[in-house]
């Protein structure tokens, strides 16, 4: 569902997401709605349906049989067929008017907190035909399984909206990657942090900031390291070098353990959602990962999409931008059994490349992957 996490940064791409959404659930359509119920005005974003019937719609049929039903639905839930009595809705205007027009039966829709707040109710529906309506179990499988997908896409994009998207859009996702990540220009200077970062900096633990806003090790060996990565990853990038670097690990004064290191180009690879969407001087995203902080990602994974133990340390890697033979040398596994563990992370996750992993992995709450930790 690499369409939903794009139209996070770039609202322009609904349509397309909605397009796959319905693609998915096997319905003829899609949409995105909310309501506003003290002011009388809504807003409605569709694929495959209609655009001259939105005026009518959002003028005329304001409270419509499901807009109505789905006020007392409680948040965070999926509702389908019990929005409304279809005898009643059949013989209704609203009927005639806008759902035969455009074939549309039923309806599979997700309540979605953010839309239906302060007077408010909406979220994403799905559209069935007849015929799809009488064999519902499957879309509303498949539906359900893209819920996390379709709450974590609707969350973020209503957070940067509120917070000006374009100004801080680089900030506001880079905000959410649960490990602690920096924005580098092509001269090895910070742009921009996220708090994990700050605070990592803040210890002088493995890794600083010098007063020219560089990044730099404590230990001259790791230095290397870290150049060099930046360094080949540029280049690999103007085409200029074919070798990508692996991850790499950093040792700390503390004696605890070592950071692993993951540098990412920004303008392609499995973070391709942040091009055109981050400051014109930021060319690197480095991450840094510390096995006790990035403990509570892991649980997450576990907890939320059943997966084992070595496929959320897999799901973790690769989904920050490290290859599976990258991966599988870290964690001291063969490559084919990286890749074995990395396809049930897809199937269990429902996503179809690292792209769409790494995408679900920006999402995760920051705010539940240890804020208090030391």
């Amino acid at each position: 569902m690499e369409r939903l996490y794009a139209a996070i940064a770039d609202p322009g791409q609904w349509p397309a997401a909605l397009e796959c959404v319905a693609d998915y659930v096997g319905g003829t359509g899609a949409f995105l709605i909310r309501h506003d119920f003290t002011t009388r005005q809504g807003a409605l974003i569709n694929a495959r349906l209609r655009d001259d019937l939105v005026p009518l719609y959002l003028s005329e049929y304001f409270d419509n049989p499901y807009s109505t039903g789905l006020v007392s639905r409680p948040v965070g839930t999926t509702v389908i067929s019990t929005l409304a009595d279809p005898a009643d809705v059949r013989r209704s205007a609203f009927y005639a008017d806008i759902l035969q027009p455009q074939c549309m039966t039923d309806q599979i829709t997700f309540k979605h907190v953010g839309l239906s707040a302060g007077g408010n109710t909406g979220g994403l529906s799905v559209t069935l035909n007849d015929r799809q309506a009488d064999w519902v179990r499957e879309p509303l499988a498949r539906f359900n399984r893209l819920v996390p997908h379709m709450q974590r896409a609707l969350d973020l994009s209503l957070q940067i909206s509120r917070e000006g998207r374009r100004p801080i859009a680089n900030s506001a996702l880079l905000s959410h990657l649960p490990q602690s990540a920096f924005l580098v220009d092509g001269h090895g200077k910070v742009v921009d942090s996220n708090w994990l970062g700050e605070k990592l900096l803040a210890r002088d633990d493995g890794l600083a900031v010098g007063p020219d806003r560089r990044l730099r090790t404590n230990f001259p060996e790791d230095e290397k390291k870290l150049q060099r990565s930046m360094r080949l990853t540029l280049a690999h990038v103007a085409h200029e070098q074919e070798v990508i670097p692996d991850a790499f690990t950093i040792s700390r004064p503390s004696t605890r353990t070592p950071l692993l290191v993951v540098v990412t180009a920004l303008l392609e690879g499995p973070f391709a959602i942040w091009a055109g969407n981050t400051d014109d001087r930021a060319r690197l995203l480095i991450q840094i990962f510390d096995s006790e902080q990035t403990r509570s990602v892991r649980d997450i994974l576990r907890k939320a999409y059943g997966l084992t133990h070595a496929e959320a340390r897999i799901a973790e890697l690769v989904g920050s931008g490290m290859t599976a033979p990258a991966a599988a040398r870290f964690l001291g596994v063969s490559t084919p059994t990286a890749r074995t563990h990395l396809w049930h992370c897809f199937d269990k996750m429902m996503v179809r490349s690292q792209a769409g992993l790494a995408a679900l992995i920006a999402q995760l709450p920051a705010s539940v992957i240890g804020r208090d930790r030391e």
